[in-house]
């Protein structure tokens, strides 16, 4: 069995920070990941850790009445992954709230 891994949530310069000096990755949502991602690369690397080792991954976040309709998750899929990747995350986690959502992503992810 592998070990746990602990991924820190970081919405916040300091989450950032401490998710590279004792978490095994680190997410943020899409308003702060660029902002703080060097934040978290620095803490790694004063900690001696190998980004290698770690799994990043960028967060949507819609508002309470949000939906994906519109949004490149669900109309080009693939270039808003290679964009956050360029960016420096390793994957996204997409909020799906209603089952209208689903169906968009699931739409999207035949088109891929």
């Amino acid at each position: 069995v592998p070990p746990p891994r602990i991924i820190i949530g970081g919405e916040t310069t300091a989450g950032a920070r401490l998710a590279g000096r004792i978490g095994d990755g680190w997410t943020a949502f899409v308003d702060t990941f660029e902002r703080d991602i060097p934040v978290y690369l620095d803490s790694l690397a004063a900690a001696q850790r190998r980004r290698a080792d770690q799994l990043v991954l960028v967060g949507n976040q819609f508002g309470p009445n949000g939906s994906l309709a519109g949004s490149p998750w669900v109309t080009d899929p693939r270039a808003e992954l290679d964009r956050w990747r360029a960016c420096g995350a390793d994957g996204a986690v997409v909020m799906a709230r209603t089952t209208a959502d689903v169906d968009l992503l699931v739409e999207a992810v035949q088109r891929w």
